[in-house]
């Protein structure tokens, strides 16, 4: 999916066809030959998801330092500042990835240095599915988080609305809890807890998810950089190349 240079009007039918795309691969109801070719077919590179509530959508407010933040629907689809893109490393997976309708090997992703690159996880773990294209997956979260708060059901006990990050695998280790619909945006300024040295940063290993539907890493601070999207209880992200990656984190 490369990049549009101007924001271009895009059929209905084809932004359904997108999103039904997306969601294949996010609910495991596709396999990777299928996702390759259907890429091909539908040529996203210039695919845009409107989203009706954007240009409403109120700026988040200031937070203290290492608190929880509200999601900002805007800063889905706010571009890195190129210095930073520039400057990334991929970091290898233990699972093939599709891109743009081709099956890489992992190894392959260090092709891809210096670029943006949004990895979704799929099939229970078996393969991971990257956007290379910033704006083209904060619109599909914008979607994915704007139907949540239209569809969401009866409040629950905050202990049920919540994703637990853990620093080993297997849920392991020290946790941190991180509400539904809320972000860290530096786990450099969140604390491990009163008697634990050091912080968030770089620690992340597993998460479980109680409540949320989808949990949000990002290898820079305040959503910047690479990503890696989850819907479901990860026991080891080391597979998919994002143990003690993030830097900033968000759930819905």
């Amino acid at each position: 999916m490369g990049s549009a240079a101007c924001v271009q009007e895009v059929p209905p039918v084809r932004h359904a066809r997108a999103l039904e795309l997306i969601s294949a691969i996010a609910h495991k109801d596709a396999v990777p030959a299928d996702i390759a070719a259907q890429f091909r077919r539908e040529r996203f590179e210039a695919l845009d998801v409107q989203v009706a509530a954007q240009a409403q959508a109120p700026a988040a407010p200031e937070r203290r330092r290492g608190a929880e933040h509200p999601i900002d629907v805007l800063h889905f689809t706010r571009p890195t500042p190129p210095a930073v893109v520039s400057r990334i490393v991929q970091r290898a997976p233990k699972v093939p990835f599709v891109l743009n309708g081709v099956i890489y090997d992992p190894d392959d992703v260090r092709r891809f240095d210096g670029r943006e690159l949004h990895f979704v996880v799929a099939c229970g773990g078996d393969y991971l599915v990257v956007v290379d294209d910033r704006r083209v997956m904060g619109q599909w979260w914008q979607s994915v988080y704007l139907s949540a708060l239209i569809d969401a059901a009866p409040a629950a006990p905050a202990s049920l609305n919540q994703a637990w990050l853990y620093e080993d695998a297997r849920l392991g280790g020290v946790a941190l809890a991180l509400n539904r619909n809320r972000g860290y945006a530096d786990l450099a300024e969140v604390g491990r807890g009163a008697f634990r040295q050091g912080d968030w940063h770089a620690r992340l290993t597993s998460l479980a998810l109680l409540g949320p539907g989808v949990c949000v890493l990002h290898e820079r601070s305040r959503w910047q950089g690479s990503s890696l999207t989850v819907f479901e209880r990860t026991d080891d992200l080391d597979p998919f190349g994002w143990s003690r990656r993030a830097a900033s984190v968000e759930t819905w």
